[in-house]
């Protein structure tokens, strides 16, 4: 590497049936002006391990070439490629960690350097070769993480003790709160109420994963529990993690985002351009390709338009090939805006099922198949919704609202009349 390093960053991963992380790549990134610009390379003796992963299987297969990173905005993130800006916390994890800061500005390598130990997937970062330790999960009380949860959202002064508990959360994706949680000897992610929520959407996000999995579709195992006055958490068991918690292995997992090399922000990308990826990086194409046609029809029907990159995702399977993860953030948002944030197609983001047959044969399906599973999704939430609304503590009021969106959704969606 030649560039003249202002600073530099090594990423670890946890490689398969591993428990420690190894150093696999530095990157050196060097500023001009307001632009920053970069370096990447593996290390020798990752290159030369046989168990080795590459970060991405095309922007950066595992070989010894030295990969520029372009020329970017800092404002932007800089040089840092997106594969890596995927690892990144979101807005829940920023204001953990800006509070554990006492609020000091942190770049996104201090970021990513901060928040280690529960990031999704098996990526780790050091500012020197040596990586950080594996430290095991620790058992909390859930009412203790929700009452430090609230107090942050409210702006409430909290004890170090509290903002060291905060740190579960700290290298988790999304906006909302949440927190790595033990239970029945199992790592969980916990989500919690937010300041502003216009429903319970802990009883929302269960019903409705509970309802994705009637109609076809893989989810996390998950479960409801009282949250103190705060209502209910929702735990959902780790899909990235393998093992025992006292030999816990990570599992590569790059977002759609990631997956795709296309900025979180951006719109450049599509259930059509992620089925092409998974025909064909994929370990699992045929069958991915239509559970994803039906996740795709399963969000237009559910009024789940918070579909964006970043809520899809893949896991690693071996041999440099990916496989769908389980669905998570499926959510009715209530709200019947007529669109999808991942656009179908590349060209519309209409949620309406006549573009969802329109591109069927680029997930695998033939035109009368399609036809079978939407009918089935249409049936499946018709029929069974408040049945599984209601067995998780779904109030009047929010039996209600989800009923009449539902039925704004089928209508809006050009379903037959049957179902609404």
């Amino acid at each position: 590497m030649n560039l003249t390093s202002e600073h530099q960053l090594y990423v670890g991963m946890v490689l398969p049936g591993e428990t420690a992380p190894v150093a696999a790549a530095l990157m050196k990134f060097a500023r001009v002006n307001a632009n920053e610009e970069g370096v990447f390379a593996y290390g020798k003796q990752y290159q030369k391990n046989p168990n080795a992963v590459a970060l991405h299987p095309d922007i950066f297969p595992l070989n010894d070439a030295v990969v520029s990173l372009p020329s970017n905005p800092i404002r932007d993130s800089g040089a840092l490629p997106i594969v890596i800006q995927d690892a990144l916390p979101d807005a829940w994890g920023r204001m953990v960690l800006a509070s554990h800061n006492k609020n000091q500005g942190l770049t996104d390598i201090e970021l990513l350097l901060q928040s280690n130990d529960d990031r999704v997937g098996a990526m780790v970062f050091s500012g020197t070769p040596q990586m950080p330790p594996n430290n095991l999960p620790q058992s909390h009380d859930i009412k203790t993480l929700s009452e430090a949860i609230e107090k942050l959202q409210y702006g409430i002064e909290l004890t170090d003790e509290l903002r060291r508990l905060l740190l579960l959360g700290g290298s988790l994706g999304g906006a909302r709160p949440k927190a790595s949680f033990v239970h029945d000897h199992a790592l969980w992610l916990a989500k919690f109420p937010m300041r502003g929520d216009i429903a319970d959407m802990q009883i929302m996000e269960c019903a409705t994963l509970a309802l994705a999995k009637e109609c076809g579709i893989r989810v996390p195992q998950t479960l409801l529990v009282p949250a103190g006055g705060s209502g209910y958490a929702m735990l959902t068991k780790r899909f990235d993690r393998h093992g025992p918690l006292t030999a816990l292995s990570r599992i590569h997992y790059l977002s759609l985002s990631g997956f795709a090399n296309v900025a979180y922000r951006s719109n450049n990308c599509s259930y059509v351009q992620f089925a092409i990826l998974l025909n064909r990086l994929g370990s699992n194409a045929v069958a991915d390709m239509k559970e994803l046609f039906i996740r795709m029809v399963f969000n237009m029907v559910i009024d789940n338009s918070d579909d964006h990159i970043k809520n899809h995702g893949v896991l690693y399977s071996g041999n440099g090939r990916y496989h769908l993860s389980p669905a998570f953030d499926m959510v009715p948002q209530l709200q019947n805006l007529g669109y999808t944030s991942l656009s179908i197609d590349g060209i519309t983001q209409n949620a309406h099922l006549d573009y969802a047959r329109a591109c069927a044969s680029k997930f695998g399906v033939t035109h009368d198949e399609a036809n079978r599973l939407i009918h089935h999704i249409l049936d499946t939430v018709h029929r069974h919704w408040y049945a599984f609304f209601k067995a998780c503590h779904a109030d009047k009021l929010l039996l209600e609202q989800v009923r009449d969106c539902f039925q704004r959704q089928m209508r809006n969606i050009g379903a037959p009349k049957e179902f609404y």
